[in-house]
């Protein structure tokens, strides 16, 4: 009898084990994708300065990017820029960009670039360049990167839990360059991110009015100030950041435009 149990129970371990190699694949993290340049210009440039939509992603990829990427573009044309939209992570290269005025992550978001790609993005802002994070860019995968959760200034833990959006309303902050022409308050019903703390080192310009939960049953609500929208100074460079953007409704908002017009037009003036 003492056989019998021996046997059957090595051959659960082994069907185990062999279950385990099978699922390893699934289980193990993608390798990183790597675009090997040189990076190519999707359009003819000119003499507008340039201003880089960047849409690419390594997981989980928002239905939400081509109108955002779209609304990005369309304030760039506005303010006299070139907007370029790409998904080729090779346009973060020093030669490249040296010759940018902002860079723009549309919801771009995981380990979707190579570590020289994001070096080469550090020293760019660090010397003086712009750079606009929109939603997804500031999520989870943020602390892979260390230089961009530094830039970012806090650490994403969460957000509105399904079916995804929540009602909220946004405080925002007069004067500063970014808001001038903004209303003083903002309706959203989106998709909400909730952080570890108020972004270190940064300007805090618009936030969730007191009250206002986050994450359903799940409370993500931040004690104290939760922050949507924060500017924040990198060396001679800096970052723009702004957390909603999870629905269409929200890129289409009369207040967008003047948003983000106001978000390019600072960041490149340098």
């Amino acid at each position: 009898m003492g056989a019998v149990v021996v046997a059957v129970v090595a051959i659960g371990v082994a069907m185990m084990a062999a279950g385990c190699q099978l699922l390893q694949p699934l289980l193990a993290p993608l390798p990183a994708p790597v675009d090997v340049g040189p990076f190519a210009w999707p359009t003819p440039r000119d003499e507008r300065p340039t201003v880089v939509i960047l849409t690419k992603t390594h997981g989980y990829r928002h239905d939400v990017i081509n109108v955002t990427a779209a609304a990005v573009a369309a304030a760039a044309q506005r303010q006299g820029f070139l907007p370029v939209v790409t998904d080729d992570a090779a346009v973060l290269a020093d030669d490249v960009l040296a010759g940018v005025a902002v860079v723009v992550f549309a919801h771009a978001n995981g380990r979707f670039a190579t570590d020289a790609q994001f070096q080469a993005l550090a020293r760019y802002v660090e010397g003086g360049g712009g750079l606009l994070l929109l939603h997804a860019a500031v999520g989870d995968w943020v602390p892979s990167t260390p230089w961009l959760g530094s830039a970012v200034g806090a650490r994403f833990v969460g957000h509105s839990l399904l079916p995804g959006t929540e009602p909220a309303t946004v405080v925002v902050r007069r004067p500063h360059a970014l808001t001038s022409r903004l209303p003083a308050q903002v309706q959203l019903d989106d998709e909400l991110y909730a952080f570890d703390d108020v972004p270190a080192g940064a300007t805090v310009l618009a936030s969730f009015a007191q009250g206002t939960h986050v994450g359903g049953a799940l409370d993500l609500t931040m004690p104290g100030e939760h922050p949507v929208l924060w500017t924040k100074g990198v060396a001679r460079g800096d970052v723009v950041v702004f957390t909603p953007g999870h629905v269409a409704s929200t890129w289409q908002a009369p207040w967008m435009g003047p948003l983000l017009e106001d978000s390019l037009v600072f960041l490149a003036d340098r």
